[in-house]
């Protein structure tokens, strides 16, 4: 992929003239004549993408350092009159923020690139994706434990439910993320993901001792996911979420909860450079029924004893020597 060429901006001066008066031009061709990048007279930056007159307006004040308004706008062409145009108009209110506006752009004439997408979708996909980074004040880079953890749930979002039911209820089953007490719930049965980069076979820590309780009333599972970090591994974070992107861009809706529910994650787009230089290769992966016998603490382990002050128990299990449990250890259609 070629790297974005943000050049145009030196090519955007402000000049003096009326208020509300601002300088253009198309800042990536290749993909879009749809979305202007553009100057005010005080110097801030702007995107601005052309809608129809009977197009949904796009508004949003609610990401500091960006401001989405939907106006009528005069463009001018040499001496040309093009008439008045309503635009969707983005405004970069923080120059310190310059990096990530300009990624936003460009994220925006990639999904207008595709003639299929209205407009107002392709904005509203963009900003949904990076909401969290504009409007938090916390942008630390996940550890990577947490790397390990986002990598297995969304890899198992993109291989074992994607293909095999509508997206977004798919997406809608992700709770993990809202800190729901299994990372996966359906109607009648929860799904628990564990990603693991151990040496020394299937082991994973369990936080406590609900999470490997079963949902009143249904069933649990244990997806397990078994990776190892090398440098010629071919899978990585930001590739896994592509992934899905590229499969959700046909709803929408299912795409911006999905990026909703990646900054709940502590993922931010901005970041996406980062994660890109740790490869994955998926060594084992399998879905385990947790009944019977299956490794795990419960209270009822507890229940005679007489323990006081503790406030949480984490322990590791191994999955070696379980296989009876397992469902499957590839995705196929109807297991959930």
């Amino acid at each position: 992929m070629s790297v974005p060429d943000y050049s145009f901006w030196k090519l955007l001066q402000p000049v003096p003239g009326p208020v509300g008066r601002m300088i253009a031009r198309v800042p990536f061709p290749d993909l879009s004549d749809r979305q202007l990048a553009a100057i005010d007279m005080d110097g801030r930056r702007h995107y601005l993408i052309a809608i129809s007159d009977d197009a949904e307006a796009v508004f949003d004040v609610r990401s500091r350092g960006i401001k989405v308004n939907t106006e009528e706008l005069r463009i001018r062409r040499g001496t040309e009159d093009g008439g008045i145009t309503r635009y969707i108009d983005i405004l970069c209110t923080d120059p310190l923020l310059y990096d990530g506006f300009d990624l936003i752009g460009y994220q925006i004439a990639e999904a207008l690139s595709h003639e299929e997408i209205a407009e107002a979708e392709a904005v509203k996909v963009v900003l949904s994706r990076w909401r969290y980074f504009w409007s938090t004040a916390s942008r630390s880079l996940l550890s990577n434990n947490e790397i390990v953890g986002l990598f297995s749930e969304v890899r198992f979002i993109s291989h074992w439910l994607l293909p095999y039911m509508d997206s977004r209820t798919a997406i809608l089953s992700w709770r993990g993320p809202l800190g729901g007490r299994h990372d996966f719930q359906f109607e009648g049965k929860s799904v628990e993901v564990k990603g693991t980069t151990s040496v020394h076979g299937k082991r994973h820590w369990i936080h406590g001792l609900d999470q490997l309780q079963p949902p009143e009333n249904g069933r649990l599972f244990l997806f397990s996911l078994q990776i190892r970090e090398e440098v010629s591994a071919s899978e990585s974070l930001p590739g896994i979420i592509e992934d899905c992107r590229t499969i959700l861009k046909e709803n929408p809706d299912a795409m911006s909860l999905f990026e909703d529910l990646l900054a709940e994650a502590g993922y931010y787009q901005f970041h996406a450079a980062e994660y890109s230089h740790i490869h994955f290769r998926v060594v084992d992966e399998a879905m385990y029924r947790v009944e019977g016998t299956f490794p795990r603490i419960t209270g009822n382990a507890f229940r005679e004893l007489s323990i006081t002050g503790i406030t949480g128990i984490d322990y590791e299990i191994s999955l070696d020597g379980f296989d009876d449990y397992i469902v499957a250890k590839k995705p196929i259609a109807g297991i959930l």
